[in-house]
């Protein structure tokens, strides 16, 4: 029975990277690094408007509240890049 608690966390990882992109895990990772959403949008030429909106797309995928528990979420499920 231990097995399908391993299979579980797999299908929840897939099922989690599966509805995000490659620019949303980059923002999910400038915010694991504590960028604020002005240093976020300097980097991705993004406008901060855009940025929040993005991360309210995010947030809603991830079924978390704010953008913080998105990027914990996302880093514990090993889908941000380190650094």
């Amino acid at each position: 029975m231990r097995d399908a608690g391993v299979f579980d966390d797999i299908a929840s990882h897939q099922a989690i990277g599966a509805d995000l992109h490659q620019r949303d895990l980059d923002l999910l990772t400038m915010e694991w690094q504590g960028l604020s959403t002005k240093e976020i949008s300097q980097r991705t030429g993004m406008t901060a408007a855009s940025v929040d909106s993005r991360f309210q797309r995010i947030n809603s995928r991830l079924k978390c509240q704010i953008r913080k528990a998105s990027a914990k979420r996302a880093a514990a499920q090993g889908l941000l890049k380190p650094g």
